[in-house]
């Protein structure tokens, strides 16, 4: 929705930290999977070679001297991604959490993007349901 803001070095350095966020639970759905090939096309990046994936700590460093706006669009993201396959489990949530942690977005700030994104599916669902 917002990756289109980031530049080329964060948007590679996003595709690895999806990847990673994924994984977290230890579970990655299919639903995550084909969210990921989504952010590539978004961002207008090939699809990322998972064989390439960098660490969390090797992410967090290429986001340390990005905006907050941007550093806040990661989470919104990544939380998005955590949704994918219909949950966002407690595995997920520390792994966000980490994240925001790392990036410097507050746990405030964290707390507002995950409602907000529950509102945004919310409202989706019944928009579909409305439209059947």
């Amino acid at each position: 929705m917002f990756l289109g803001e980031l530049d080329f070095v964060e948007k590679e350095a996003f595709i690895s930290l999806a990847l990673n966020a994924a994984e977290a639970n230890g579970t990655v759905a299919d639903e995550e999977y084909q969210m990921i090939e989504d952010y590539c096309k978004e961002m207008g990046i090939a699809f990322f070679d998972a064989r390439n994936t960098k660490t969390v700590d090797e992410i967090v460093k290429i986001y340390s001297e990005s905006s907050d706006k941007i550093k806040k669009i990661v989470i919104l993201e990544t939380i998005g991604l955590m949704f994918a396959d219909g949950g966002y489990d407690e595995k997920e949530k520390a792994f966000v959490a980490d994240l925001a942690t790392k990036l410097g977005v507050s746990s405030e700030a964290k707390k507002n993007i995950e409602e907000a994104i529950v509102k945004y599916l919310d409202v989706t669902k019944e928009l579909l349901n409305s439209i059947g």
